[in-house]
């Protein structure tokens, strides 16, 4: 019972965390720019084409901040150090929207690098989280899984 309440209580500090996160200065000028500039600069053939580097400028391409946070959050969620239901019950839609805008980009960059698993672990929140998008649409409430 004290090992689960250790457990609990660790995963509760790192979903405050995550939250607090969530909210930095950092993270909203990155959610602003993919909603709002983000599919205008992909037209720009420069920008597109570093969008696909390795490691482009993150004050550029602020994407990369979404991107690499998401998928952190989803290896955190996938080794069970933090607990998904809490996080997407609170973010689904953020997480659905950043993915959504995302995944061309995501899907473009395995091919160049000829690395299928890249960002598997935001892509696997955002199904988790469009699922619970889907059954709240539906008036289902929580799925189970």
């Amino acid at each position: 019972a004290q090992l689960e309440h250790l457990r609990l209580a660790t995963q509760l500090d790192g979903t405050l965390a995550i939250f607090d996160e969530l909210f930095s200065p950092e993270l909203i000028a990155a959610y602003r720019f993919v909603m709002t500039e983000y599919d205008e600069r992909m037209k720009d053939p420069q920008f597109h084409a570093e969008a696909l580097e390795n490691a482009p400028d993150p004050e550029v391409h602020l994407e990369r901040k979404i991107l690499r946070h998401m998928e952190r959050v989803g290896t955190l969620i996938a080794n069970e150090l933090l607990d998904a239901r809490v996080l997407i019950d609170y973010a689904s839609s953020y997480i659905v929207l950043n993915w959504e805008k995302l995944e061309p980009l995501v899907l473009e960059h395995r091919r160049v690098s000829n690395s299928p698993g890249l960002w598997e672990k935001f892509e696997l929140l955002a199904l988790k989280s469009r699922l619970v998008d889907d059954a709240r649409a539906a008036g289902e409430g929580e799925p189970t899984s």
